[in-house]
């Protein structure tokens, strides 16, 4: 193998890390820009009514069963080895798949919506609902279940080594949603009509990407109903479903912290650590952002065969992502705390150094664990990593409910970094030797394949007219 392939791969990987940085940046930015415009045109209640409809959203990451992870995976590889019409129906039953969800998704939201007002849930009962309440929830979730299949490009353009492109139309989406709503209130429309502009902008980026990209940068993955193959459907349904439940695993393992301390402690030491952590927040999306785009680039090496670029870019990025967060999170402890304590006016729920260091623990070992997940996404190996994390959940709370109640609120980062440590860590290390052990017998096979193949075409009579 010559050494232009994995220094173009390694390009891809920086342009892909830094894009992803600058375009998580942007739709990170721009809500907060939106706030005081916001808040000035509809009042603080129908904005928050506008947030928690949003949040709702955040379920979109289950909503599709795995289905988007488990194309990533497998395209990954079917487009390294140049199986185009492999490529295709994978594309093909993945959409077709996805559209099914989001019309079950959508008949869902009909019936909830017949049988009761769902915007009730998000209301407080002892003051009257803001005007355009029932349409702003109804909106959000609409723009939520059509996104479901449109929200396939961003998986197909990391599949394809297209990573910085679809950074690119993320960061679109950011400022079209913000554009949609200020334009929409400047021409006098009513502040319910501009939150459906807002909302559906995200849906109609992705609309605009997928077209341009089928019909111009990538037209031989181009879906369509005839490449659909209920095999390959189901095939991704698996793969994806154990996606579906690291997903759900890992949620739970992130977000149980405030409920566990409120009950031991109260609200205000819950208030002190959602604090915390949004305060260091920046430092768990860092780890995402950065790794994501190693997912494909190990897909496409292990495809090919080149273990040796995906460990070595393996420890580079486990090592970048533990330094960057070890230092931002000293920073953050620093002369960080001091700003923090500033902006709250208030010693009751300014963080504590303890508290900010185990969170900064925590985020380390995440940081410095992520690219070996992104080996065993790329190989389709996803079992060791579903059985770390339930591991993890089996050993962690109780050991966070006794940390709490003998440190305090630092107690539960500190306990999540031990059982990380001790649970998650090994199964990620056996999953790694898996997905080499696996890529290697698939090339293996492939090149036995190969050869058989140039042999019956050697053989006298064997040519095809």
């Amino acid at each position: 193998m010559g050494s232009q392939e994995p220094a173009s791969r390694s390009r891809r990987l920086i342009g892909g890390v830094a894009s992803s940085i600058v375009a998580r940046g942007i739709g990170l930015v721009a809500p907060l820009l939106l706030i005081p415009y916001a808040l000035d045109r509809m009042g603080a209640e129908l904005y928050g009514l506008w947030m928690a409809a949003a949040s709702l959203a955040a379920v979109a990451a289950f909503a599709d069963l795995g289905l988007g992870n488990g194309l990533m995976t497998r395209l990954t590889v079917a487009i390294a080895e140049g199986n185009v019409d492999e490529a295709r129906r994978e594309v093909s039953s993945a959409y077709a798949m996805t559209a099914t969800v989001g019309t079950v998704v959508l008949g869902g939201i009909a019936l909830a919506f017949f049988l009761t007002d769902p915007s009730n849930l998000l209301l407080n009962t002892n003051s009257p609902p803001p005007e355009g309440s029932t349409f702003v929830v109804l909106v959000c979730l609409l723009a939520f279940a059509v996104n479901i299949p449109l929200g396939l490009i961003q998986r197909i353009q990391y599949a394809s080594q297209r990573v910085t492109m679809s950074n690119v139309w993320i960061a679109v989406a950011s400022l079209a949603s913000l554009a949609a709503f200020v334009g929409a209130t400047e021409v006098g429309a009513s502040p319910p009509i501009a939150i459906a502009a807002s909302a559906f902008a995200l849906p109609l980026a992705n609309l605009v990407n997928s077209l341009v990209f089928f019909r111009f940068i990538k037209s031989g993955l181009r879906p369509t109903l005839r490449l659909v193959q209920t095999s390959t459907a189901l095939s991704l349904l698996r793969l994806g479903g154990l996606f579906f439940f690291v997903s759900i695993a890992t949620s739970i393992g992130l977000n149980i912290d405030p409920v566990l301390i409120s009950r031991e402690l109260g609200l205000s030491a819950a208030a002190e650590y959602a604090i915390a952590y949004k305060a260091v927040g920046i430092l768990f999306l860092l780890i995402t952002v950065v790794n994501l785009p190693l997912w494909p680039a190990n897909g496409e090496a292990l495809a090919k065969g080149d273990t040796k670029w995906v460990a070595r870019s393996t420890i580079i990025m486990s090592l970048s992502s533990g330094i960057a967060i070890l230092v931002a999170g000293a920073i953050l402890i620093g002369p960080g705390q001091s700003l923090i304590a500033d902006w709250l006016r208030s010693d009751s729920v300014a963080p504590s150094t303890l508290l900010l260091t185990a969170l900064t623990s925590w985020a380390t070992a995440l940081g410095l664990a992520a690219p070996l997940f992104m080996i065993q996404n790329a190989a389709g190996v996803v079992w060791p990593q579903l059985l770390g994390w339930i591991a993890f959940l089996a050993v962690s709370i109780p050991l966070k409910l006794a940390a709490i109640r003998l440190w305090g609120v630092a107690g539960a980062p500190a306990a999540a970094t031990l059982a990380y440590v001790a649970c998650v860590v090994p199964f990620a290390f056996w999953g790694v030797v898996r997905s080499i052990r696996l890529a290697r017998k698939n090339l293996s096979s492939r090149g036995a394949g190969d050869e058989r193949s140039v042999q019956t075409a050697a053989r006298p009579g064997s040519a095809q007219s």
